[in-house]
């Protein structure tokens, strides 16, 4: 037998260390006060889950808010009106009546009036405070013993919780009944119940039926520095909204039911958000949000109402656990949680429910505890439930990893054999891991040669495609250059050279598609002329559209901004590519191209959004606008199933007849670089009934566009001053004739050779101002020539401008590091060349015509100066400040009357102290005045 004791023990040990170990935790951590917030949070919902919405028979309260301020004229309200109140209160015959509200001083007229009304009421009772900043009785209550403390116990989170029902004024050492212990006693005295001591070495005292016993030390979390005088905890009948309320100024007006404060209780005091009388309460805020705070007055009330109800039944009280109670069900919960899981860890080795039995078994143990607390709390008992949970589920932690550790430590003879095992399958392994990275590597070898491949294929492409397109989109730029051509005839000359320049865009996608798949595909932002932008766009779509016989609509929003930043050319990939697709796929109706401004945000805007941000970057913010492209067409329409499909590379939904138009990536790119711009295409679309594509985009705006574009539109003509000299070096004969007409039509001297060793020998002979290059030439190549060129003294200084059909970013680099100062791509567009030439030559070009180029660089100053404020006299300052100190509303409003007419200097002062007077803002009235009032100046 004592055997299998010992077995056992040495088998269960765990459980013996991890039950008291986790018991001494929670328990130094009760002493700490770590769970404190976490216990009242849960009291708190408790309070608020029992609350009802039944109003409480015994009380009512009399509230004095805003406009009962406002009714009466001045806070605090003067003795006449107060003893006004007092009488009609009167007259309904309550049992007891609490004044909350502080009158140890007289308050404008009335003063022998309510002292009248003092002597004469016996069963009115005033308050004092003496925690603090202390406050007198009024006097003749005080002669008359009808003073309760308004004093209240908080807790360290500025909560409630418990009630003080009397405390020593250690200043008059004497001992204080709380206003609603007094209020009770008195309302008590007609059912014959009065208060009856029991044993006094204890405090134990008897009201009727309950018994009370002030909070001991450890009872409910609370130590002896905290409970000071005579408390117990509060159990809150409910908030403000559990109580009879009426209005000051309904009772002085006669507006009341006859008999609603006959036999009851009446509590007067104030809501007035401007009185700062709120505690914070159950009630006054939950898990999920904050709510008001209740008044002090609702508090006094609650605690009269809980000695009233405990008087008549015995169960009104609260109780909490003493320090031995707590310790030894912190201990009871961790053995129930270290014994427990190590059982079901022992006898239950299947998984029944997901995440294991312990958990589920934790939990739901868990929730069962909570409910009978809950059940507890209704029946008076205070059950304290963050430290049993943590007790309870640390302990079932504890015991499960110890559980763990001990089966792994069963395990580990049967690792070791298989470590041997291992041991012998690594050797064969290591024979297997080098043919595997034998064969990775050819694989490796062999897909960087067919990369390669790849490159040289797209690069001698790209080269051969570029050649004839350069003659095409060159002739069309000295075509529209042409002063003889017809206008008519201009335009299809623009539609040329805008579609060449569509044809070579595509070719830069074909070299763009590496760069897709590798992830490096950037924007490059500049600014665009939007309506012109768009114009280029649709002319290049409706041409199309009039060959396939459908209409094509274009309709634009009239707010859109002229100029925005923006990549020009992926912008334009993408909605050619959408509007391209819906001409494609609409054989009847037709295709409507929508672009509309869905937000403008301007630097206004964006300045008040982020005004209350201190040291906030004074820079304005660039203005941005929310733009929508939307393309619509009655075409073939597309399933759910094709939808799902459109945007994976080389997938093609439409009619087989039409696909071989495209290669099936043109939406999966234009999808990719709207991404890149933060933004996706949406598409709505039914089978038969037409397709709907859309994007918005975000872009920031351009607001001088006219003042930054208007030269750059002008024609350029000819040149001031001495017309350069060009030397254009290219075997390429078409190009350089086009070059010459372009360059000779605007002035410049032009020089021609067909290779390298020419080239050489010209720059040699002429010494020109500036070198046109290519590279691929017979003889001597484009490289060697600058190389040349760069070793003869003579021609070292000459700018070298290279024109080439290989555009990859190796050939640009190459070219700079040998000497160019800059690289224009094949085509050339005439834009971009005499950009690089006039910034090479510092040149200054002479324009067809001279429009109105200047801008009006100053504005009319239309806002009017910022009134500055003025102020009165010291005098009227401080009287201002202490009329505010009084809450004095209706003088402080007249002295600024008669501020204002005085003079209209002060209109902006009064103005301000006007707006918070008529809200009854005195605090604030208070704060402006503070930064105006002499420190040293009397109060």
């Amino acid at each position: 037998m004592w055997q299998k004791f010992k077995a056992l023990f040495r088998k269960t040990r765990s459980i013996f260390i991890i039950t008291p170990s986790v018991a001494i935790v929670v328990l130094v951590g009760q002493g700490l006060g770590l769970f404190n917030l976490a216990e009242w949070a849960t009291q708190n919902q408790f309070f608020r889950w029992r609350s009802t919405q039944k109003l409480a028979p015994e009380v009512v309260i009399v509230t004095i808010d805003e406009q009962d301020i406002q009714f009466v004229g001045k806070w605090p309200v003067s003795d006449q009106s107060l003893a006004q109140l007092l009488k009609k209160i009167r007259v309904q015959q309550p049992r007891a009546i609490g004044l909350d509200i502080y009158r140890d001083l007289p308050e404008g007229a009335g003063k022998e009036e309510l002292v009248q009304v003092f002597r004469s009421t016996p069963n009115l009772f005033g308050v004092e405070k003496i925690t603090g900043e202390r406050v007198k009785p009024p006097p003749e209550l005080k002669k008359r013993e009808q003073v309760g403390l308004a004093d209240l116990v908080l807790d360290s989170d500025f909560h409630v919780r418990r009630a003080l029902l009397t405390a020593v004024d250690e200043e008059e050492d004497t001992l204080k009944a709380g206003l609603g212990t007094i209020v009770a006693l008195k309302y008590l005295e007609k059912e014959g119940i009065t208060l009856e001591s029991i044993d006094p070495q204890r405090q134990e005292f008897r009201l009727g039926k309950q018994v009370y016993l002030p909070l001991q030390n450890l009872e409910a979390g609370y130590r002896d520095k905290d409970l000071g005088g005579y408390q117990i905890l509060l159990n809150w009948y409910g908030s403000e909204k559990a109580f009879v309320k009426v209005k000051m100024r309904d009772v002085l007006q006669g507006n009341i039911p006859k008999d609603i404060m006959r036999d009851r209780m009446v509590f007067i005091g104030s809501t007035a958000a401007s009185t700062n009388d709120f505690f914070s309460s159950p009630f006054s805020s939950s898990w999920l949000s904050e709510r008001n705070q209740t008044p002090g007055v609702v508090i006094h009330a609650n605690i009269a109402l809980q000695l009233i109800h405990g008087a008549r039944t015995g169960t009104a009280n609260l109780k909490g656990f003493s320090g031995i109670d707590f310790l030894v069900w912190i201990v009871l919960w961790s053995a129930i949680g270290s014994v427990g899981t190590w059982f079901l860890s022992a006898n239950c080795n299947q998984k029944f429910l997901i995440g294991g039995n312990i958990l589920w078994a934790t939990v739901g143990i868990s929730i069962v505890f909570l409910g009978g607390n809950y059940w507890s709390f209704l029946h008076g008992l205070l059950v304290p439930v963050t430290p049993t949970l943590i007790a309870f589920i640390g302990s079932t932690i504890a015991t499960t990893n110890a559980y763990k550790q001990q089966k792994l430590e069963e395990t580990n003879s049967q690792l070791e054999i298989a470590n041997t095992k291992l041991l012998d399958y690594s050797k064969t392994l290591e024979t297997k891991v080098e043919k595997r990275t034998h064969e990775l590597l050819k694989a490796k070898q062999a897909a960087e040669i067919a990369n390669q491949a790849k490159s040289d294929f797209l690069a001698n492409m790209s080269h051969e495609l570029r050649t004839p397109l350069n003659g095409i989109i060159g002739y069309a730029q000295v075509l529209e250059r042409s002063p003889s051509i017809k206008d008519k005839n201009r335009e299809g000359v623009n539609i040329i050279h805008q579609c060449g320049s569509h044809l070579l865009m595509l070719i830069n996608d074909i070299l763009d598609l590496s760069k897709i798949e590798a992830g490096k595909l950037e924007l490059f932002p500049s600014k665009i002329h939007l309506p012109g932008f768009l114009n280029g766009v649709t002319e290049m779509c409706r041409i199309r559209a009039q060959q396939k016989g459908i209409s094509f609509d274009v309709i634009l929003d009239r707010n859109l901004p002229t100029g925005v930043n923006a990549d020009e050319k992926r912008l334009r990939q993408v909605l050619i590519n959408l509007i391209g697709n819906a001409i494609k796929f609409t054989d009847n109706g037709g295709v409507i191209f929508k672009v509309d401004t869905i937000e403008t945000i301007t630097s206004k805007t964006l300045l008040t959004a982020n005004q209350d941000i201190e040291n906030r970057d004074t820079t304005n913010p660039l203005p941005t606008c929310n733009v929508r492209f939307q393309i619509e067409d009655t075409g073939v329409g597309m399933s759910p199933e094709q939808l799902e499909k459109i945007f994976q590379p080389f997938e093609q939904v439409g009619d087989i007849g039409k696909r071989p138009d495209g290669t099936g990536l043109g939406l999966t790119i234009s999808q990719r670089i709207t991404t890149l711009m933060g933004s996706q295409i949406k598409v709505q679309s039914r089978c038969g009934e037409g397709s709907i594509f859309s994007l918005d985009l975000t872009m920031s705006i351009v607001n001088d566009w006219n003042t930054q574009e208007v030269v750059s539109q002008q024609k350029i003509i000819g040149i001031r001053g001495i017309p350069p000299q060009i030397l254009i070096v290219d075997d390429d004969n078409h190009h350089c004739y086009m070059l010459s007409n372009l360059l000779q039509s605007i002035g410049f001297r032009i020089l021609e050779a067909g290779d390298g060793l020419q080239g050489l020998k010209l720059a040699i002979e002429n010494q020109p101002d500036v070198i046109l290059l290519d590279l691929v030439m017979p003889n001597m190549d484009g490289f060697e020539l600058m190389v040349k060129l760069h070793e003869n003294p003579q021609t070292n200084s000459i700018p070298i401008i290279v024109s080439s059909a290989k555009v990859f970013e190796a050939e640009r680099q190459k070219s700079l590091e040998a000497g160019a100062k800059s690289f224009l791509p094949k085509p050339l567009q005439v834009e971009d060349l005499l950009n690089a030439l006039r910034t090479l030559l510092q040149l200054e070009w002479i324009y067809e015509e001279s429009k109105s180029a200047k801008l009006s660089s100053t504005e009319t100053q239309n806002s009017t100066a910022e009134s500055q404020l003025i102020l009165p006299s010291q005098d009227i300052l401080q009287k201002l400040y202490h009329l505010a100190m009084m809450g004095d509303i209706p003088t402080i409003e007249e002295i600024l009357k008669d501020v204002t007419n005085q003079s209209t200097e002060f209109i902006v002062f009064t103005k301000q102290i006007g707006e918070f007077a008529s809200n009854f803002q005195t605090r604030k009235i208070r704060n402006f005045l503070e930064q105006f009032v002499l420190k040293d100046s009397p109060q």
